[in-house]
């Protein structure tokens, strides 16, 4: 796992060449134990928007864009709910209890697929405004059915580096 100061030093080199963005992905998903990771502008254009990850097929996320995210349970309650805001970091079990998410059609037909069951999210940027300095930016990061949800200390790791994710992508953009 490697060490904050570490990750910080992988954030502001990507921050200069844009390249370096997926790498820093592989480094924020050991940060926090996670077997992959997503970072992408949502949207009607989800699939022309500039994404990130580590250990994510880019055609599952096409399927998400194309169909998926009409289902996306996490997103809904969060669109009900308003739970995770700019910065602040939010397991997906805050969203949608375990027991709920196994129920729905999202999770059968899509997350367990994919090898997804855990989530830790946050909203790195929300400006919808075209011409925003930043677009909206969602960083998530899942693990797969049969380990332990997203705890406390991974929620705090996150959390510690998101004002250097936010500064980092500010310079990038």
């Amino acid at each position: 796992m490697p060490a904050v100061p570490e990750m910080l030093e992988h954030i502001y080199r990507a921050a200069g060449n844009a390249t370096l963005w997926d790498g820093v992905m592989g480094h924020m998903s050991r940060l926090v134990d996670a077997d992959s990771g997503l970072m992408f502008s949502p949207g009607g254009e989800f699939l022309l928007q500039q994404q990130h990850a580590h250990n994510h097929d880019f055609g599952t996320a096409r399927e998400y864009g194309d169909y998926y995210h009409l289902h996306d349970v996490w997103t809904h309650s969060d669109n009900a709910r308003r739970i995770y805001r700019t910065g602040l970091v939010v397991p997906g079990t805050q969203l949608v209890t375990l027991q709920s998410l196994r129920k729905s059609m999202f999770y059968n037909d899509f997350l367990r697929r994919m090898g997804q069951e855990s989530l830790l999210v946050t909203a790195l940027f929300d400006d919808p405004t075209p011409g925003a300095r930043v677009p909206p930016t969602i960083l998530s990061f899942y693990r797969r059915p049969g380990r332990r949800g997203f705890g406390p200390g991974a929620t705090a790791r996150l959390q510690k580096i998101v004002p250097h994710l936010q500064h980092g992508l500010t310079l990038h953009h």
